[in-house]
């Protein structure tokens, strides 16, 4: 058994037997981490008061193996502002890493989860976590090129009301026609700068059976 201290941020707890939990971090290159909390809910307890969602911990713990057990934490950045202001995105947000296995923490990822306050407070932000929490693990859906054919897609765009776009020469009849207007202001969703200010329908609709199909290959 080895000691071990690391940061990450807390995702969420769950309760097992009466006063311990296994708590799930995310550390900034290792991905999630689960960290058995003994005694936890123990009246006495000085950890409690800090592990709670969204906080930013230096974790201080033993090793044994692949398990780890927690000892004690340091706040370093506390989040009951934000949770307060935007209680149901604020913990969704966190819900939906609970939902995928994730060994590595990219970058513009760990970014958006350390400095929430600044992205939970834009109108679009839901669609434009889950569309870069796809890119990175991955399964990205691609706005640029036919499903088909993978032409790159110009001025004839279409729809096929699921999961994919395709290009004048292989649509089909049923399939809607995407403006190419309404098509350039989807594919800002993929900048890493700024959250677009109007998401598309269509995208929508595809970040959803995208994120569906992930869900089911966990």
């Amino acid at each position: 058994m080895i000691y071990f201290k690391t940061k990450g941020i807390v995702i969420y707890k769950k309760r097992i037997k009466e006063n311990d939990a296994n708590v799930y971090i995310l550390t900034k290159k290792n991905g999630i981490k689960k960290i058995y909390a003994q005694g936890l809910y123990q009246i006495k307890s000085k950890n409690l008061p800090l592990i709670q969602i969204g906080n930013y911990l230096q974790i201080f713990g033993l090793k044994e193996g692949e398990n780890l057990k927690l000892i004690s934490v340091l706040p370093l950045k506390t989040r009951f502002l934000y949770f307060k202001k935007y209680p149901y995105l604020y913990l969704w947000s966190f819900s939906l890493l609970t939902k995928i296995n994730l060994l590595e923490t990219d970058d513009f990822l760990w970014k958006i989860y350390l400095h929430l306050e600044r992205f939970i407070i834009k109108k679009n932000f839901p669609h434009y976590l889950i569309f870069h929490l796809l890119r990175i693990l991955g399964f990205e859906p691609d706005l640029l090129r036919c499903f088909r054919c993978q032409r790159k897609l110009k001025k004839e765009i279409y729809f096929d009301g699921k999961k994919a776009l395709f290009c004048g020469y292989c649509k089909k009849a049923a399939y809607q026609k995407i403006s190419y207007w309404e098509w350039l202001g989807a594919i800002k969703i993929k900048s890493k700068n700024k959250i677009p200010e109007r998401v598309p329908k269509f995208l929508k609709t595809i970040i959803k059976t995208y994120f569906k199909n992930l869900k089911r290959l966990s």
